[in-house]
């Protein structure tokens, strides 16, 4: 039973990591500064580490895209506010990956928006509240 769950397990993170995949490396190919995945890889590997026993029940209902554009969002939108990746207070260090980053964020709101899970009012929200955190570190 064991080996069961933890192909099970296998099989649902790679779908997971599918369209993570997906998404950073269509923000990698549209820009020049370093790769984003880095900054992205700990946040990821922590949330998969403590999601296990979630990710182990999904079965062929569970829409996992979206369960990636939701991670990869929050991570993204997560790192761009920390201040790691700033040049100074509100200015994103241009020889790190926070286009790449601002890229992601904006695909998965657009995604959202498409799907119905957001209104226009509600990506203009958390745009201008992603710009007032970044603009406020660094």
């Amino acid at each position: 039973m064991f080996f069961g769950k933890k192909k099970k397990y296998e099989k649902n993170l790679q779908r997971f990591n599918f369209y993570i995949s997906e998404i950073v490396n269509e923000a990698n190919s549209k820009y020049s500064t370093p790769d984003c995945y880095p900054s992205l890889k700990p946040l990821i590997d922590r949330m998969i580490d403590s999601s296990r026993n979630q990710i182990e029940n999904w079965n062929a209902e569970t829409d996992v895209c979206t369960l990636a554009y939701k991670s990869i969002y929050n991570i993204a939108f997560d790192v761009l506010c920390s201040g790691t990746i700033h040049m100074y207070r509100g200015q994103l260090d241009p020889m790190k990956p926070g286009d790449k980053l601002l890229f992601i964020v904006d695909k998965c709101i657009l995604y959202f928006l498409k799907n119905g899970f957001i209104s226009q009012k509600d990506s203009e929200d958390q745009k201008k509240i992603l710009w007032e955190n970044i603009n406020s570190v660094g």
